[in-house]
């Protein structure tokens, strides 16, 4: 049993690699960090490292070339359609699936949210991932949970004090912009801007940066 998480260093990546630590264990689990030429591949990768850093396992990282317009991987504003970068995830597991690592699993953390605006985070997507890598396993656990929902599934797979140290803006700034289409959803839970220091796990959960619950 060998699982590679393509690990962002993300709210959502996080969550599934809390996840799949949970129901395989450290020793047989390893993130995957990925560079597409994502203008935030920076901050993504520091997430990335600190978390992988907390938990103790090798982070590695592949690189390819994603050639269509987007974005996130050029210049426009960073929200909804033009964020969406063609071919990514498919290209993302295919590539995880054929390298030396030889995964037995494949965990991705395509959500609900995402699967209004990327049509490969979408059930079918991911149905015919599967169909097409078997023996390979292709895993989404977020895909019909909301962002307030993967919250409370990262602390149920004790993952909550992980998210703080997670990343979620596409600008490329410093510190998150607070307009993208990934720090809107990241305030959906948490209702502030800023990587949620989460402190408790249980029918609420609380964000020590804002002080909001979560319901």
């Amino acid at each position: 049993m060998r699982c590679t998480v393509l690990f962002s260093g993300g709210f959502d990546s996080t969550a599934c690699l809390s996840w799949a630590l949970h129901r395989w264990g450290r020793r047989y689990v390893a993130p995957v960090f990925a560079r597409y030429g994502q203008r935030h591949a920076e901050q993504e990768f520091r997430a990335a490292q600190r978390i992988a850093a907390a938990i103790g396992v090798r982070l590695r990282v592949m690189s390819l070339r994603m050639t269509g317009p987007s974005a996130l991987t050029g210049a426009g504003d960073l929200d909804s359609n033009s964020v969406v970068v063609p071919g990514r995830n498919g290209s993302l597991i295919r590539l995880v699936a054929s390298s030396h690592w030889r995964p037995t699993d494949i965990v991705i953390g395509a959500c609900l949210a995402d699967a209004v605006v990327f049509d490969d985070c979408r059930p079918d997507f991911i149905a015919s991932m599967s169909a097409e890598l078997a023996p390979v396993r292709v895993h989404a656990p977020l895909l019909g949970l909301s962002k307030r929902e993967t919250l409370r599934f990262a602390a149920v797979h004790g993952g909550l004090s992980l998210l703080a140290s997670s990343w979620s803006c596409y600008a490329g700034l410093d510190r998150p912009c607070g307009d993208c289409m990934a720090c809107r959803h990241r305030i959906e839970p948490c209702l502030c801007v800023q990587p949620a220091t989460v402190t408790s796990a249980g029918d609420d959960v609380d964000c020590s940066t804002c002080g909001g619950a979560v319901r």
